[in-house]
């Protein structure tokens, strides 16, 4: 009597996952990240699941660090794969659900793809079967539209297991695992086409065709023994055993025996996967904390800029208040000794107004009074001498009022005014001697004399030529006047001249140094004996 055999599934979805080993494309990620991925899947094939959790929580961690979308996806799905082959369908969901969702948000369709087909396959072991067939049904979308025939293959050889364990229509099953074959030779991947050939064992088992199913799993087993692949040789003899043992018991022990290794295996990978986890986890919020830390001191420094731009913009005001209450000060300073200074000049200038006045129309205004006394005398040739001397003198005093009133009546002299005041006062002086006088101009430069400076170089000048009527004896007085960037005025005789080491300097030389030491004008004096005196006044 012939018995249809139902297998272990955890066997099968083991066996599914271990030929499920899809080669992803090389990537051009670093070097550290591929080379975790690498040696995950070389731990999977060798069935070391906890070190192979191990190395892909490494490549996530690196991946998370870089923030590549691309390598985050894939290390959640090689890990949530390790989970599946362990049998921790929660764990392998909580990664796919991961890779579905970064996948669609970074639009990685060959990564969806994979990830629609696992999510299918573990919807499939709990009997979830419209959410399996959903998953199962995008991926066969993505994969034909990519011409993905070993993806093709193995969603074929999910839907035969799916309608194999829940006994759909034999035509149908058969249709599925025939589709399954297909894509694999299509595809000449040989773990597809051993994934497809277990499922068509499995088909002919459930149909009673007990040696057509014998015959494929001996070809399969040869292949694995050759191919040294321990759990493909393991999970083909459970099979072979399960159709041997006719005994439904025998067939229970047989299992029961198998989930219990599993299971003591199961709790050893659990404990050793559930560290790896809790080390990543911890290493993951210590990450965290000092991300959080850097952020805080982050927060801290542009605080404590904020500050001291705070502070130094306060100071800065503050300096620039005290500037500016400083250069008021200096300002209302500067005023005030211009103010002094002006007043100083002022009096200065009264003071030689004054002296001027003292000198000229006082001197003369006291001999007319003195001459005043003897225009009583009786002799009328007296009266006459002493009528025409004050009359001589009042003149005097009123061309020197002039002269005065002149040099201050502006606030500025031309040049030109001047040499001209000095030519007239020059030519009168001498108008009734035999003393011939020159005069030479060379007006290049208009420039304008301060009243006060022009008055003193015109009393010198006075006192100069005054000197040369009274004392020179000379017959040639020259008289030159230059305007270029300064004025010079130079007057000259050819008279006896004098000693200029003389001790007994006259009260006109006196006078004459006075006033240019006091309006800054230069005085040059060459004089000898009998070849006259050369004055040259610099203004």
């Amino acid at each position: 009597m012939h018995r249809i055999i139902k297998f272990n599934k955890l066997q099968i979805l083991r066996l599914f996952l271990f030929l499920n080993s899809l080669t992803f494309p090389l990537f051009s990620q670093n070097n550290t990240f591929e080379s975790a991925i690498l040696q995950l899947n070389k731990l999977w094939s060798e069935g070391k699941y906890p070190e192979a959790i191990e190395k892909g929580l490494n490549a996530l961690s690196l991946a998370e660090k870089d923030q590549k979308c691309e390598q985050i996806c894939i290390a959640n799905l090689q890990i949530g794969k390790v989970h599946y082959a362990l049998g921790q369908r929660g764990k392998a969901i909580f990664y796919f659900r991961n890779v579905e969702f970064l996948s669609n948000e970074c639009y990685i369709d060959s990564i969806a793809s994979k990830t629609y087909y696992n999510m299918g396959a573990i919807y499939s072991e709990l009997a979830q079967l419209d959410s399996s067939f959903y998953f199962l049904n995008k991926a066969k979308e993505v994969f034909k539209k990519t011409k993905n025939y070993v993806g093709l293959s193995r969603v074929f050889s999910v839907i035969s297991d799916i309608q194999i364990n829940h006994h759909y229509n034999k035509i149908e099953t058969q249709k599925s695992i025939d589709s399954a074959v297909f894509y694999a030779q299509k595809s000449g991947d040989e773990s597809a086409l051993n994934f497809s050939k277990i499922k068509q064992g499995i088909f002919y088992s459930q149909i009673n065709e007990r040696q057509k199913a014998f015959k494929i799993y001996n070809e399969l087993l040869a292949g694995y023994e050759k191919s040294k692949n321990l759990e493909g040789q393991k999970y083909i003899l459970t099979l072979i055993s399960e159709q041997l043992l006719i005994d439904p018991e025998a067939q229970k022990a047989l299992s029961r025996l198998i989930r219990l290794k599993d299971s003591i295996f199961g709790l050893d990978v659990a404990d050793r996967v559930a560290s790896y986890q809790i080390k990543y986890e911890t290493e993951k919020k210590e990450n965290l904390n000092k991300i959080l830390q850097q952020e805080n001191l982050l927060k801290q420094a542009k605080i404590n800029t904020r500050n001291r731009t705070i502070i130094l913009l306060i100071i800065s005001i503050l300096l620039i208040i005290l500037l500016v209450f400083w250069r008021v000060n200096v300002i209302n300073l500067k005023k005030k000794q211009e103010e002094l200074l002006n007043t100083q000049k002022l009096q200065k200038e009264k003071e030689r107004i004054s002296r001027d006045l003292h000198d000229n129309v006082g001197g003369q205004l006291s001999y007319v009074l003195y001459s005043l006394d003897g225009i009583t005398s009786q002799d009328i040739k007296k009266q006459e001498e002493i009528s025409k001397s004050i009359n001589d003198s009042v003149r005097q005093v009123i061309s020197n009022l002039r002269e005065t009133i002149w040099a201050i009546n502006d606030e500025n002299i031309p040049v030109q005014d001047f040499s001209d005041k000095l030519k007239v006062y020059a030519r009168t002086i001498f108008r009734h001697s035999t003393v011939e006088v020159k005069f030479h101009e060379k007006i290049e430069n208009a420039i304008m004399l301060n009243s006060l400076v022009g008055l003193n170089l015109f009393r010198i000048c006075q006192e100069i030529i005054n000197n040369v009527f009274k004392h020179a004896e000379a017959s040639l007085v020259t008289i030159s006047i230059e305007s270029t960037d300064k004025i010079s005025v130079t007057i000259s005789d050819n008279g006896k001249g004098f000693e200029l080491d003389s001790e007994n300097e006259g009260y006109g030389l006196t006078n004459i140094k006075k006033r240019a030491e006091e309006t800054g004008i230069a005085v040059e004096m060459n004089s000898a004996k009998g070849s006259g005196v050369t004055y040259k006044l610099i203004v």
